[in-house]
């Protein structure tokens, strides 16, 4: 397929230049907008994405210059692929750029439109699923190529959902035929061949929500083994394990058969293996059925005090949670057993946040930081949290160097796992107005910044290979996980009054730096690999700000 031409131009993007500042300021630059701004993204190679509404705008971090555009009217959106191109999508429309040079590398426009489809992409494979309604469309992300479409399947197959079977490389489908309301079908992801087909598996009917007019299976667990087999928890028939490659069930739980779906949208945790066992937890309890045959091994004798959120196994014992619950907890059984291994669970109020560190979980609640070891049950407390305005931990890490950072919006405090504090910070919020605000950015940042850049190697391919740009960002992006960010109205040393941006590195508690505001509730976005802010003036104008340290 042959590339369209690149670099255009939208409207005055290529005519209105950035406003660069003196270097003494901590404005880089002012950039305004041919169109209203609908919004902005950080792009993988660092570049800051502006959607219009005439289409897309990559400007260049260190000087706001355009480096290129792309004319996608309408409401476009964009995604970055397990290759690193950004598919930017409109209607029907599909293309894929060079996010550093803003070339077109293939453009479809002849799609199912994407405001009534999904889209699914893995880092396991170069393949795109386009999903709408009762149909699926594969596509080669390396070329824009369309693979193979439920249309080629046999006997008005009408897809409800799919699942990516990584083992195989290969779709599992829950679809409609002529003899079930739920198949199960598997298709070779590069050419769309069904390996086998299964239209009477299930006796009791599976649960389907619709969002956009395409179906989805709304209560479920799934587990792959790693040995092309598959455990499969659709229905209250209970969890089954089938053959990946042939659609054989090698095991029923039918001792599980009539109990509800202990679904990830209810927040139960996944499947976990251990021990020749798969700890599932169902309703409030944990269940250990064997690998080889599905037989309940053990059960736990009595409900644990709500439904469990969190599976450890570890040494010869298993660490359970709830939290997040009303009423939430923390439990250690005999991985043989299922016996309780301490005299009673911990209970715990519902700001509990915990962190499970070689043989202890330190946990986060009442207001203090307690090590739970797993060898005794016993809670010790090792030191008072102090967070002030109200706030408890919403988030415990380890820290380069030792010890937890424990973290809330305007609170952090990094702790010695002997109890030590190293520092506790707190920054008076500006107001409430500005909670709604701050969680967008936060949201920018995850979505945006730590999806690409600051991914582990090993898991997503964040890089086109030989691109030295996106392969430079992401070396950088390691360095960056020490910084954390606070907006306050909290003075600075030297007693300057206003609302700020706080940057501290979070392994000393010290401030790196601070940009000041003059209204309490700013619009910007964040790029924390480069700490550059990425402020909204009104519909159509940016200013970048960099702290500088």
């Amino acid at each position: 397929m042959r590339a369209r031409p690149q670099r255009l131009c939208l409207g005055l993007a290529c005519l209105v230049g950035p406003a660069v500042v003196s270097a003494q300021s901590d404005t880089l630059w002012t950039f305004n907008a041919p169109a209203k701004i609908r919004y902005t993204r950080v792009g993988p190679s660092g570049h800051l994405l502006v959607a219009t509404e005439q289409g897309l705008i990559a400007l260049n971090p260190e000087v706001g210059s355009v480096a290129w555009a792309y004319p996608a009217g309408g409401r476009a959106w964009f995604r970055v692929s397990p290759l690193g191109h950004l598919l930017v999508g409109h209607g029907g429309v599909l293309t894929a750029v060079d996010p550093v040079t803003g070339d077109t590398v293939w453009h479809r426009v002849d799609l199912p439109d994407l405001s009534r489809a999904e889209l699914g992409m893995s880092a396991a494979d170069p393949y795109g699923i386009v999903q709408a309604n009762r149909s699926l469309m594969a596509l080669d992300l390396r070329s824009g190529v369309t693979l193979w479409d439920s249309t080629a399947l046999p006997d008005r197959v009408g897809v409800r959902e799919f699942f990516r079977l990584r083992d195989l490389g290969a779709a599992l489908l829950i679809a409609q035929t002529p003899l079930s309301d739920a198949a199960l079908l598997t298709v070779t992801l590069d050419s769309g061949r069904v390996l086998w087909r299964r239209d009477s598996l299930f006796r009791r009917p599976l649960h389907f929500a619709e969002r956009r007019g395409i179906e989805y299976l709304a209560t479920f667990q799934a587990h792959e083994f790693g040995d092309t087999t598959i455990l499969l928890y659709f229905s209250e028939d209970g969890p089954m394990r089938l053959d990946q490659r042939t659609g054989a069930v090698l095991w029923r739980a039918e001792q599980l058969a009539g109990r509800s779906v202990p679904g990830r949208d209810r927040g139960y945790p996944v499947p976990r293996v251990s021990g020749g066992l798969a700890l599932i937890g169902v309703e409030r309890r944990l269940v250990a059925l064997e690998l080889g045959s599905g037989r309940v091994r053990w059960e736990t004798e009595r409900d644990f005090r709500d439904e469990p959120t969190w599976i450890v196994p570890s040494s010869g014992m298993i660490m359970v949670g709830g939290f997040g619950r009303e009423k939430p907890f923390l439990a250690c059984l005999d991985a043989a057993t299922g016996a309780r291994k301490w005299a009673r669970d911990v209970e715990l109020k519902r700001e509990a946040t915990a962190y499970f560190l070689r043989d202890t979980v330190y946990v986060s609640n009442d207001g203090a930081l307690s090590a739970v070891p797993l060898a005794t049950g016993d809670v010790r407390r090792l030191t008072e949290v102090g967070f002030q305005g109200g706030e408890h931990p919403v988030r415990m890490d380890t820290v380069e160097g030792g010890g937890l950072v424990l973290r809330a919006r305007q609170n952090i405090m990094r702790v010695w796992l002997d109890g030590r504090v190293a520092y506790r910070r707190y920054y008076q919020a500006p107001g409430t107005s500005l909670l709604a605000k701050l969680a967008s950015t936060a949201l920018i940042v995850a979505a945006n910044v730590g999806s690409i850049a600051l991914t582990p190697p090993g898991g997503y391919a964040p890089v086109i290979v030989g691109n030295p740009v996106l392969a430079a960002r992401y070396a950088r992006a390691a360095t960056a996980e020490n910084y954390h960010y606070l907006f306050t109205q909290s003075p600075d040393s030297l007693d300057q009054e206003g609302f700020s941006l706080v940057l501290m590195d979070q392994r000393d508690g010290q401030e790196l730096g601070r940009l000041w505001f003059d209204e309490r509730s700013p619009d910007y976005g964040l790029d924390h690999v480069t700490a550059t802010v990425y402020v909204r003036e009104g519909d159509r104008q940016i200013v970048a700000r960099r702290f500088r340290f």
